[in-house]
């Protein structure tokens, strides 16, 4: 009896891997004979024009409406446009304290009188003209604008600019 040990030891190993081997097919099988889920079909709409980006709920003046008082450092005006309307949702996030307070008011415009230094540095020298109810907003946005906003570096001179900035009090689609 003796000499048959290994080979019934073998013969069970065999039968349990061929058992485990049937499942592990017909478990298989089963995955392969579904048919494969259909995806439905998503219908493309053409927009009628090409949706703008969103910028929070200020209104930033074309590239035409940004009056150059002085611009000795020769930089190139439609960038800074693109890099005011790149900060707008960061003003609108200032001005909201101020419309929280005065829920019901209309429109606010400013007119930011902006000077940008050899080395980037921006100061918000005064505000030329606004609608607001109080300083508070302007006060804000001056702090601000001094404080946080930089451009890329000149090798001399400054610009100064007049900004026209409107902000919504209500949500306009």
């Amino acid at each position: 009896m003796r000499s048959l040990l290994p080979y019934l030891f073998s013969f069970i190993a065999v039968a349990v891997t061929a058992a485990y081997i049937i499942y592990e097919g017909s478990r298989d099988f089963g995955r392969i004979a579904q048919p494969p889920p259909e995806e439905p079909v998503v219908e493309e709409i053409e927009p009628e024009e090409e949706p703008q980006p969103f910028h929070g709920r200020v209104e930033l003046p074309a590239v035409e409406d940004i009056l150059v008082l002085s611009n000795s450092a020769e930089r190139d005006i439609e960038k800074l446009a693109t890099y005011f309307e790149a900060r707008s949702a960061g003003l609108h996030w200032i001005a909201q304290p101020y419309f929280k307070k005065y829920r019901p008011s209309d429109d606010v415009v400013v007119g930011l009188r902006l000077a940008i230094d050899s080395l980037g540095n921006f100061a918000c020298k005064e505000m030329e003209f606004t609608n607001a109810e109080d300083e508070s907003l302007g006060e804000s946005l001056r702090r601000h604008i001094d404080a946080y906003w930089r451009y890329r570096k000149s090798e001399s001179g400054y610009t100064e600019l007049w900004l026209p900035v409107r902000f919504k009090s209500k949500w306009v689609k």
